[in-house]
């Protein structure tokens, strides 16, 4: 009886690491299949009006892939030299990306019902869902639903608050004339010729 007991501890301690990879492997498989969202670019961006002339700012742009590794390019101050960053995302936040553009009742534009003076930041969610079809939301905060709100609030805080690591520019490409293209029907300003009164001399005979 005492060689059947070491035979049959190790097939049962074998079966057990066979049973634990096992389900470490599914947990793992049903962790990539429960992302909805591969690829995110978060972007704020603006017109800002110069003494002749209207320039595109881009006030940050961060680039998510489905593994939580992100890219960020940012500024310091308004219209300094930008900066460039890389780092990881938190599974957290990760998951309130899924919520929220898993979303397919969001509409594609918040924006205001009425012409107003708005001179703030025009934001975009530009991401790729698991099926592989790109979206893009196109958003003021003020004017939409908590969700995206929510969502804003988390990337700013990871843009503006959360320690990063330096990286070179050359890592980071940014669709500007994309961005451009969004912002046309948007906010985009136009220089308008001074007015001039040309009024017709009169006759001097008259």
């Amino acid at each position: 009886m005492g060689k059947d007991i070491l035979p049959t501890s190790i097939m049962r301690s074998c079966l057990l690491i066979v049973a634990c990879f096992s389900f470490l492997s599914c947990k793992q498989s049903d962790s990539k299949k429960t992302r909805k969202i591969e690829e995110l670019r978060y972007t704020a961006y603006s017109w800002h009006m110069g003494a002749d002339s209207a320039k595109f700012y881009i006030a940050h742009s961060l680039d998510i892939d489905t593994k939580g590794r992100y890219l960020l390019m940012r500024h310091n101050t308004f219209i300094d030299s930008p900066k460039y960053f890389m780092g990881i995302v938190n599974g957290t936040v990760l998951s309130l990306i899924d919520e929220t553009l898993g979303d397919t009742t969001y509409q594609r534009k918040y924006d205001y019902t009425k012409p107003v003076i708005y001179d703030g930041y025009t934001y975009s969610f530009d991401f790729i869902d698991k099926f592989g079809h790109r979206n893009t939301i196109q958003f003021i905060p003020s004017q939409s639903p908590k969700g995206i709100q929510l969502l804003c609030e988390k990337l700013d805080t990871l843009i503006y608050l959360t320690p990063h690591t330096p990286t070179a520019a050359l890592n980071i490409s940014i669709d500007t004339s994309g961005l451009i293209r969004q912002s046309l029907d948007h906010l985009m300003p136009k220089l308008m010729p001074p007015k001039v009164d040309i009024r017709k001399k009169k006759d001097s005979k008259e």
